[in-house]
């Protein structure tokens, strides 16, 4: 009996370190019970839940973030990892589920009047504070690459930069496609960022049902358009087709006969849209997606 208790401890000295791997694995892919927004100034993010564990970080008022764990310290998704916050300082964001669809509370921005051109990066801004990282509209509008709108015969490619002026409609522009915008998002959401374009727009809807809203490029009367408001731009890289009733929203909600978007334009929050009609404007522009995991 000695020898049977002797071996077992022997075991669990061997199998705790496996234990204890086991459950970080569990804790990093746990499941998200919800949103919350931070209500504080500034919200420290600690390393564990008491006020003299160590500060991983700080959270700016507006931040939103995803618990896994709820208390009076409540655990969230943050970085690479996990961390505590105070949860008297965060409330919780509610969300719409219904067998039919969802429609998510997410940050909206509006574009106007500093970006006349600036639908892109505005809407990017709203993904980024959607995944609990702060990003400021202008920020994003400097930081995007700029392509010259047209020079030495040739226009600008969306592919390469914003094209032209952003700023202002007093000056010649047009817009940035999803490769530039990936890129820049990657400065802020890391490995997190993941850019769906090409995709399905099942591949929309899955990000939806995990909460995580879509950043698209679709036209801007929101349905197809006819080939006849197209043009054929000749770029260094070759020639593009491009209209000007282009436009960037980020996709908060769907259900069997509509989406719901985040108007940068108008600041309009879940704004509802004819589905079938908004896919078909969605996928003129080659089905350009960006979420993050």
């Amino acid at each position: 009996m000695k020898r049977i208790v002797f071996i077992f401890l022997i075991l669990s000295v061997i199998l705790s370190p496996l234990a204890g791997i086991h459950e970080s694995m569990a804790k990093s892919g746990e499941k998200v019970l919800y949103k919350g927004v931070t209500t504080a100034s500034y919200l420290n993010v600690r390393s564990s839940p008491s006020l003299k564990s160590r500060k991983t970080g700080i959270l700016r008022k507006g931040s939103i973030v995803e618990v896994v764990h709820t208390g009076s310290w409540l655990r969230i998704n943050y970085r690479h990892g996990d961390g505590y916050v105070f949860g008297r300082y965060v409330k919780r964001l509610s969300s719409t589920h219904s067998p039919a669809g969802i429609r998510l509370n997410e940050p909206v921005i509006g574009q106007y009047p500093e970006l006349a051109r600036g639908c892109e990066v505005t809407s990017l801004a709203m993904l980024i504070r959607s995944s609990g990282k702060y990003a400021d509209k202008m920020t994003l509008a400097r930081q995007i690459p700029k392509v010259p709108y047209y020079s030495g015969g040739y226009y600008g490619n969306p592919n390469d930069g914003f094209v032209g002026n952003i700023y202002t409609f007093r000056k010649a522009g047009y817009a940035v496609y999803h490769g530039p915008v990936f890129h820049l998002a990657r400065r802020f959401l890391g490995t997190r960022a993941v850019d769906l374009s090409g995709k399905s727009w099942s591949s929309v809807e899955s990000q939806i049902r995990k909460s995580r809203p879509v950043w698209v490029i679709v036209t801007s009367k929101y349905r197809y358009i006819p080939k006849s408001t197209w043009a054929t731009w000749r770029t260094r890289r070759g020639t593009i087709k491009i209209t000007m009733h282009e436009h960037s929203v980020l996709v908060t909600g769907f259900d069997s006969h509509y989406v719901y978007i985040n108007d940068p334009i108008d600041k309009a929050k879940n704004k509802k849209l004819n589905k079938s009609h908004f896919i078909s404007g969605w996928q003129e522009f080659g089905s350009q997606a960006i979420s993050y995991n």
